[in-house]
């Protein structure tokens, strides 16, 4: 993965995308993985880490990760700015599939609305 980034803490905001695409949440200590497609990857990071920052993120799994410093964020396509929310939300479930394949887990989420 090209675009990785590293730690959702020392990720600055500028350095994120303020395009659609896909991304994906990892706690490198249990494997687990939360992918994620948006109109606005910078934008919805922000809103990922405020809630986590603030200890209201309603996802446990992410929450939990992010508590003990494991959260890590890995932008994985970004997208035309012209893209439909459709098409990002198809484009994610195909990132969702393909994921235990690329990571040998079966961990994900499997909700496709972001």
């Amino acid at each position: 993965m090209s675009n990785s980034f590293g730690n959702i803490d020392n990720i600055p905001s500028r350095d994120l995308p303020k395009k659609p695409g896909v991304y994906l949440l990892h706690d490198k200590k249990t494997g687990w993985i939360y992918v994620g497609g948006t109109k606005n990857i910078r934008s919805r990071i922000s809103v990922h880490r405020s809630l986590l920052h603030r200890k209201k993120h309603t996802n446990n799994q992410l929450q939990k990760a992010y508590d003990k410093g494991e959260l890590f964020v890995y932008v994985l396509v970004v997208l035309p700015s012209t893209e439909t929310k459709t098409r990002i939300e198809e484009i994610e479930g195909y990132f969702i599939k393909a994921i235990p394949t690329l990571f040998a887990i079966d961990s994900i989420n499997l909700r496709c609305n972001d």
